[in-house]
């Protein structure tokens, strides 16, 4: 009976071992499959990324062009130029891209057609600027031919991007069967398991851990779509804006050169400097927005870190009140990191600013250290991603009334201000996190109400 018993143990063990590793192997192919399909998802919202980032040059484009008509300034000739070259590569890549999941490329190639027409459009009315008809080119522009074209394209970018949500859709209800399978294989598995000993309970801590990996780059994913789309609505929204304030600043401009020296009291022209100025602080902000929200790393070139801090230390002080104590302590080695150099200064000043408004009419100490650090199992503040090796780190501690933990999680988020409405916009740190991001770099946030807070800006080393 014993050894019957035993040769039906032995028997159930090694039927239980095979099937475990028939599910085991099961589990990897659907896991394989799985990744194929994430990888499709990823290209597909590159695919995404990528139409936004092209209908963001043509009106860049178009900006430039109209700002150009109107003042006659270079810069937005200049703009108007990188636009012209940027979006012939975006048109490449999106090429690039569909050829991996849609066959069909014919929209792509209008749209190509249409976008090349416009810019031909626009070529036309700036070389009647560079001949001296701007009058002419004014006029060509309030005809709103261009304005149609590009409602075309907006509208032909919209299908495609229709098409793109459609298969992303499929792809993410496909990934969810998926999940729903191996979660089943799991739980049959886990079964098995605890007929076959501690090993297999082993081996099941290993999968437990893959699918929390899992989950956590699902959160991830989430934050960082989320960002990107306030991202899209803060771009849409500047480039209105400025649009508008091309016309406001030309035209008074324009009106200031013209009927300024006509008034002999002045106050026309003081009129019209107010309204100068106060397009140029709208400027300021669209400026401030924009860079939040294409989150590029502008002109990068590699320094050394400490000359950067030791020039921008030297011009916050003069910015900090006396009753608070600007300390720099710089680390002892070189360190050479990669970064736009203006770029970096507008965000350690934003970030210097906030501290010292935390500190307020209070007494108080903001000190800024430079080390390198290697960094792991911690998550970006802004973008929630994982960080993992060494970093050169720019600490910003300062001794102000701290953050709630759930306002400090929200810090990052355009127009998310704790200040009243005069006092600040609410984009300071979330331009600081599109310039760390653009410069391929992390923030990290520690507060605790009533001890102050610390922001540490993350860049990765440079090599070069």
């Amino acid at each position: 009976m014993d050894s019957r018993e035993d040769r039906l143990v032995q028997r159930l063990f090694y039927l239980a071992g095979v099937l475990l590793l028939a599910l085991v192997g099961l589990n990897s192919w659907l896991g394989w499959q799985d990744s194929q399909v994430s990888y499709r998802l990823q290209k597909a919202i590159e695919f995404q990324r990528q139409i936004t980032s092209l209908y963001t040059s043509i009106l860049d484009g178009e900006s430039g062009m109209v700002g150009y008509v109107l003042t006659g300034n270079e810069d937005y000739l200049h703009r108007y130029e990188l636009a012209r070259r940027q979006y012939q590569g975006v048109i490449l890549l999106l090429q690039q891209h569909s050829h991996s999941h849609h066959p069909d490329v014919s929209l792509l190639n209008v749209l190509e057609v249409q976008i090349k027409a416009a810019f031909v459009e626009m070529d036309e009315v700036l070389d009647s600027v560079k001949r001296g008809s701007r009058a002419l080119s004014i006029e060509r522009i309030q005809t709103q031919f261009i304005h149609t074209m590009l409602m075309e394209i907006r509208r032909g970018l919209g299908e495609l991007e229709w098409e793109e949500d459609v298969f992303v859709h499929q792809e993410q209800q496909q990934i969810n069967r998926y999940h729903f399978w191996r979660f089943v294989l799991v739980v049959v598995e886990v079964f098995l398991i605890l007929m076959m000993g501690w090993l297999i309970l082993h081996s099941l801590q290993v999968r437990r851990r893959a699918l929390r990996d899992q989950h956590e780059l699902q959160s991830q994913l989430l934050q960082a779509k989320k960002l990107e789309s306030v991202g899209q609505l803060t771009a849409g929204i500047a480039h209105d804006f400025n649009n508008i304030l091309a016309g406001i600043n030309g035209f008074s401009q324009l009106a200031q050169r013209k009927y300024g020296k006509l008034d002999p009291s002045g106050e026309l022209s003081d009129y019209l400097r107010e309204v100068i100025e106060g397009g140029r602080r709208a400027q300021t902000l669209v400026r401030q927005l924009l860079a939040y929200s294409r989150n590029r790393g502008g002109n990068l070139q590699t320094v050394v870190l400490q000359n950067v801090l030791e020039a921008v230390a030297g011009l916050l002080r003069a910015s900090i009140p006396s009753s608070i104590v600007l300390r720099w302590q710089p680390d002892g080695l070189p360190l050479r990191v990669k970064i736009d150099v203006v770029q970096f200064q507008q965000a350690l000043v934003n970030v210097v600013i906030n501290s010292r408004d935390a500190i307020g009419q209070m007494s108080g100490e903001i000190k800024l250290s430079l080390e390198l650090s290697t960094f792991s199992q911690q998550r970006c503040s802004s973008c929630s991603a994982e960080l993992s090796g060494e970093y050169v780190c720019v600490h910003v501690a300062d001794t102000g009334r701290g953050m709630e933990p759930e306002v400090a999680q929200r810090v990052f988020e355009p127009f998310f201000t704790t200040k009243i409405s005069t006092e600040g916009s609410g984009m300071g740190l979330a331009v600081v996190h599109g310039i760390l991001h653009g410069a391929n770099g992390h923030v990290v946030l520690r507060s605790t109400p009533g001890m102050g807070t610390t922001v540490t800006l993350l860049l990765p080393q440079a090599t070069d």
